[in-house]
């Protein structure tokens, strides 16, 4: 018994002196919110690559802080870290930017350590930037998403983004609404659901896409002097950025795609005297393809159902939104308009592009197994010359308050 008792002693001393051998102390991490990638080009006179101006570099004279244009430093990395002091009141800088040169994400990130105090985690990361000719370089896209995929604290679900210029310059935007650069950019991701004018840019579904295509489409990011802008989106083909669509065009995709959330459209409705202009909110019920199986070549049908309410109309006791004639009126200009916008995309992802963004692979390999193989090794040639015809229904169900 005393010997039981002793080896249950001994057993409890070693449940309480057992530790993390590589535990670190939350205050010894960097959190990185947001992270900016570019291609590595020398800096003009007057800037440094590594920091953010001269007199912040005063000690050094600023050229010897440039880092060599040569095969290591590829990549140009911008890491936004909040400030603690700032949420305290202790500090007027809202965010900590960081900026280094490597050749790849893990080997930059561990050099970033030599410069900072605490190790760069990248756990609670929300958005990722990428710099324009980074993405147009089909080689490093592919290397900064592997990475990027390969990290286990990096999660699936953040926000991933194309700038047209540099990844660096939209991170260093400080909105008015919220200094706090990577918390803004997180919550301008979630309020994009209330309108549909850019991509999904969730990072798992766009790895999805590229590994079974090559082929996606990511959000566009555009910054400004004190506000940033998501609208838009770059077009990937074959892991490379070959052009973008406007903010018009990404909603029609995005309806074709059936990925549209609630939003709005504007029509104009010919009155007794006078053009009314009047908003519309719709919500996108349904969109799929049909394949005309009448036809000798491939001749696919998206079919659009779409229901809608009046925002606006025009004060008048002699216009009356009540009167079924009127109803379908608007309903026949809502369905014109985003026929329009729709046949408009697809023709430039056709002729301009010729990449299949819309989904019609996807389609054809799921629901025509026997056609698909015929035509899946020679689709990126033989997508620009299918026949892709637009069916809009839309049901106008409420006009707001009425007298």
């Amino acid at each position: 018994m005393k010997k039981h008792m002793i080896l249950l002693a001994l057993l409890m001393m070693t449940s309480a002196f057992t530790g993390c051998w590589d535990a670190i102390e939350i205050d010894q991490r960097g959190y990185v919110m947001s992270l900016g990638i570019d291609k590595y080009e020398i800096p003009p006179p007057g800037k440094s690559e590594e920091g953010n101006s001269p007199e912040e570099e005063a000690a050094v004279p600023t050229m010897a802080h440039i880092p060599e244009d040569n095969p290591r430093n590829r990549f140009s990395f911008t890491y936004v870290i909040p400030n603690v002091e700032f949420l305290v009141g202790e500090s007027e800088n809202p965010n900590i930017l960081y900026n280094t040169v490597g050749e790849n994400l893990y080997s930059a990130s561990r050099i970033l350590t030599t410069r900072i105090n605490k190790q760069v985690f990248f756990g609670h990361m929300k958005v990722l930037v990428i710099g324009e000719t980074v993405a147009r370089d089909p080689d490093m896209l592919r290397e900064v998403l592997d990475a990027i995929e390969r990290d286990q604290f990096i999660s699936r679900r953040i926000s991933v983004a194309i700038a047209p210029d540099t990844a660096r310059g939209v991170l260093e935007v400080e909105p008015l609404i919220n200094p706090m650069t990577g918390q803004f950019m997180a919550d301008l991701f979630r309020n994009k659901d209330r309108s549909p004018r850019s991509g999904g840019g969730i990072m798992g579904d766009v790895f999805e896409e590229l590994h079974r295509w090559g082929n996606t489409v990511i959000p566009r990011v555009i910054p400004g002097e004190e506000d940033i802008k998501v609208a838009g989106s770059a077009v990937i083909k074959n892991y490379r950025l070959i052009g973008w669509l406007g903010e018009v065009e990404t909603r029609a995709l995005e309806i074709i795609r059936g990925t549209a959330r609630p939003g709005g459209l504007t029509v104009k409705h010919q009155g007794k005297d006078e053009e009314h202009i009047v908003p519309i909110d719709l919500i996108y019920l349904s969109s799929e393809f049909k394949l005309d199986k009448t036809s000798d070549k491939i001749r696919v049908i998206k079919e659009v159902k779409t229901t809608g309410e009046v925002k606006q109309f025009i004060l008048d006791p002699h216009q009356d939104l009540m009167e079924p004639q009127l109803i379908r009126e608007l309903e026949a200009l809502v369905c014109e308009k985003i026929k329009k916008e729709m046949k408009e995309t697809i023709r430039k992802l056709q002729e301009e592009f010729q990449v299949d963004v819309l989904g019609v692979d996807h389609y054809l390999s799921k629901y025509h197994p026997k056609l698909w193989p015929e035509v899946e090794e020679d689709w990126d040639e033989v997508f620009p010359h299918i026949e892709i015809n637009v069916d809009v229904e839309t049901k106008i169900r409420r006009v707001g308050l009425t007298k």
